[in-house]
């Protein structure tokens, strides 16, 4: 049934018009919703079902020996053959929400975030904390131990089961994933959770819904709005990835007349990873020696695709050589986008190349070929891309936004509104190279790791 789910969501043509027809009716969006959740989640342990051997590593007192005493002092690191530096005992729990990320893992800017932040937790960061990643299920939370193992690549050890999470006062609760109706399930819980001492932190990565409602269906302002409020509630802390988010998270929540908890931001990150030889296989018939213009994001009303494709149709018209390429997967009530990118991207003398499957090597190879980055969005939470190609020394184009302000490298190309972008784009194409080393300095995914822990645990 995943398989089939995640089929459904990478298709360019299926998911789009799938969800364009779901989103008029919101009471039926809701009920889908709910059964693929059900039916895309693992299948946990029974919800009392604690083996023997948790029992005794929860409880307070000297340490059990067991088979899995490796586990319990050195966790996923010391199943990866990380030898331990100390033994600390006893450990508390760093709880870290991945509701969403195994049941689809899209590789999408959110679950980019998690997967690496929870990375460097796993195998750098929380060497003095027991991390756990956590899933809802039925409004309960489970450890997701077979699902971390394999993303991981390291055989899991068949007494490690996805039982129910139990918790103790210390122990930290990080909603890090982007989990917005599991959430309203496992709201009685979480504030259980937090009577018996448990700290939660919640990460907060746009209010966009709010903030640009046109470009979302009507029920999804309303979800937020109930979301946000519900997180002020639980939350002892609040993680935003950045200070313009920060700001709009702190004016809604006073507006709304609620307790405002602790808000606090962090910066996203990107590494340098090994660049590939070879260039992905299913485009080499549209390679040119044209400059490359990139654009690296979903298909979504509010990216400001319309916009681009009409500024590079005027620059072909006037001979400009430039390769437009698009990496992303479409959302819903892009049709017409889609039919003009499929269209595009299918004709030999188009130069358009659309990548809506591209893996993180295929990105990668990208980043290298490119001479600019083009960000056109309307709104945005961060601008993971903008940070991702400054740390690769690509100029970049971006609207601008407050958040692009923010987070965009120095030497960034602003436009103001659609009327400029030709312009822009097209004197961008004459100007030479900015100097990388300037911009080696962006953050990493360690430094994001690192921040958004000392925010979660220092509560």
């Amino acid at each position: 049934m995943r398989r089939l789910l995640n089929y459904v969501r990478r298709s360019p043509r299926l998911y789009p018009w799938l969800m364009t027809w779901v989103d008029r009716w919101p009471w039926l969006r809701a009920q889908l919703r709910d059964w693929v959740e059900n039916r895309a989640a693992p299948r946990p342990q029974p919800a009392a079902d604690w083996p023997e051997w948790h029992i005794q590593f929860t409880a307070a007192g000297q340490l059990p020996q067991h088979s899995l005493q490796t586990f319990w002092c050195g966790g996923y690191a010391a199943l990866l053959g990380q030898p331990l530096a100390e033994v600390i005992w006893p450990r508390r729990q760093l709880l870290v929400d991945v509701s969403d990320l195994v049941r689809f893992d899209l590789h999408t800017g959110i679950q980019r975030v998690v997967r690496n932040v929870l990375h460097h937790w796993l195998l750098d960061e929380a060497a003095a904390w027991q991390v756990e990643p956590v899933f809802e299920y039925h409004g309960r939370y489970y450890y997701a131990r077979r699902y971390t193992c394999q993303w991981l690549g390291v055989e899991c050890p068949s007494e490690l089961r996805d039982h129910s999470v139990s918790v103790k006062s210390g122990d930290v609760f990080v909603g890090l994933d982007w989990a917005m109706p599991m959430l309203e399930r496992t709201e009685p819980l979480l504030q259980q959770w937090r009577q018996q001492g448990v700290k939660l932190n919640f990460v907060i990565y746009d209010l966009l819904p709010l903030t640009l409602p046109q470009y979302f269906p009507a029920a999804f302002a309303s979800e937020m709005q109930q979301w946000l409020l519900r997180v002020a509630r639980l939350g002892d802390h609040l993680s935003c990835i950045s200070s313009t988010v920060a700001k709009e998270v702190e004016a809604t929540l006073k507006a709304a007349h609620v307790s405002v908890p602790a808000i606090n931001h962090f910066p996203l990150g990107s590494d340098l990873p090994a660049v590939p030889q070879q260039p992905p296989p299913e485009i080499t018939n549209k390679l040119t020696d044209q400059p490359v213009l990139l654009m690296v994001g979903t298909i979504d009303p509010r990216k400001g695709y319309e916009a681009v494709l009409q500024s590079m149709r005027q620059l072909w018209r006037l001979g400009v050589s430039v390769q437009l390429v698009i990496v992303g997967r479409p959302t819903s009530r892009v049709e017409s986008v889609v039919a003009q990118l499929q269209q595009a991207h299918q004709s030999p003398n188009v130069p358009l190349l659309w990548h809506y499957d591209c893996d993180d090597a295929c990105l990668e190879w990208w980043y290298q070929r490119a001479q600019w980055l083009l960000a056109a969005s309307e709104g945005e939470g961060y601008g993971l891309p903008l940070i991702e190609a400054a740390r690769r020394g690509l100029p970049v184009i971006a609207r601008d936004l407050p958040v692009f302000r923010e987070v965009a490298p120095p030497a960034t190309m602003f436009f103001a509104d659609n009327d400029q972008l030709t312009d822009v784009i097209q004197t961008a194409l004459q100007q030479p190279a900015s100097d990388t080393e300037t911009l080696l300095s962006m953050p990493t995914w360690e430094d994001s790791a690192r921040q958004l822990l000392q925010q979660s645990v220092g509560l």
